[in-house]
């Protein structure tokens, strides 16, 4: 098993890490006027022209022809600038609609034409049908990852939709109650890939908040000088960053890991999958936290861009089930 990524990975890697950094990096979350949500809906078509949507397609579907490894390598450059969920929502549902036999929805998916939002079940009992709705605002359709399956829906399946305030307000949230035999529904298995494949990306998109934090608090602990030195010549702060590298470096290889086993489907791929997910959300977390207590009291302020990553990474938290459920869902597989 390789696990070295190839020349030709490391050029998708540099080619999507490019393009990310000068179009969205993260201090657009800050811009006079951002306020609720974000304009990353904007930029996915240009990320279907990359050919970054529909990586594991076959080219004649509009794809690329490549693997869940790629799409894992592109979701840790995402995660490095906080980009939209709706790119992995899109990604998937290009995936979805392709394994359903819809080839027309599947290449506007691959080409950024249609995009995805994610929904999932609300936790309160007392709204039965109710789910939350993430970056469904500008989305086409969304995929409902639910307890009677996962389902791919047009976005007007969802009724009595209204805005909802998200611990990070770059994602827009809504609250809606959902029709799932609205027509032009489709259903999948939730037992079936497409949850693993949600799990590897959310992953390796952690693994991009975990790897960011850390340059950031190593960064700022080279510049920032007390009692006229640096603070990084100080024992406890070369001690925190040297553990958050140590947690990037450790959540980095268990997602290349996983997303090999995966794409190869060996016995072990599922097992792989919810240790990289727990491994790698632990790791943003922490990171996360971490480097706000680097930047000292400024790491606070909303004027720095640090408290953004710690909002997403409980956002990934969130997503595909939390570290608890992955737990729970490690526990009841077979390590091979």
């Amino acid at each position: 098993m390789k696990l070295l990524p190839t020349e030709e990975q490391i050029q998708l890697i540099e080619m999507a890490s490019s393009f990310l950094a000068e179009n969205a990096p993260v201090s657009r979350l800050q811009l006079p006027g951002a306020g609720r949500g974000n304009n990353d809906h904007k930029l996915i078509p240009r990320l279907g022209a990359l050919g970054l949507l529909g990586i594991a397609l076959p080219e004649e579907q509009g794809g690329t022809g490549l693997t869940v490894v790629e799409e894992a390598l592109v979701h840790q450059a995402l995660g490095r600038v906080l980009f939209s969920p709706s790119a992995t929502a899109t990604m998937l549902g290009a995936q979805m609609a392709f394994d359903l036999g819809d080839g027309n929805l599947s290449a506007a998916f691959a080409a950024g034409e249609s995009i995805a939002g994610l929904a999932v079940d609300h936790v309160r009992k007392e709204e039965a049908d109710g789910v939350r709705l993430f970056e469904a605002v500008h989305a086409s359709h969304v995929i409902w990852f639910g307890a009677a399956g996962i389902k791919l829906l047009p976005v007007g399946a969802f009724r009595d939709r209204r805005p909802v305030n998200c611990t990070d307000s770059s994602i827009l949230l809504e609250s809606a109650i959902a029709d799932p035999d609205v027509a032009g529904a489709a259903a999948c298995v939730p037992e079936g890939p497409l949850l693993s494949r949600l799990n590897l990306m959310l992953a390796a998109y952690s693994v991009g908040i975990a790897c960011a934090t850390t340059d950031m608090g190593v960064a700022y602990a080279q510049i920032r000088e007390q009692f006229g030195k640096p603070i990084g010549s100080f024992q406890a702060v070369k001690h925190k960053c040297a553990d958050m590298a140590i947690r990037a470096e450790a959540a980095r290889c268990q997602s290349h890991f996983a997303s090999v086993s995966l794409a190869n489907q060996s016995s072990d791929a599922l097992f792989q999958v919810s240790a990289s997910k727990i491994v790698a959300v632990e790791a943003a977390i922490e990171n996360a936290g971490d480097n706000i207590q680097v930047h000292g009291a400024i790491g606070f302020t909303s004027e720095i861009d640090a408290h953004w990553f710690l909002k997403r990474a409980r956002i990934m938290d969130a997503l595909g089930g939390n570290i608890a459920e992955q737990k729970r869902a490690l526990l009841e597989q077979a390590f091979a």
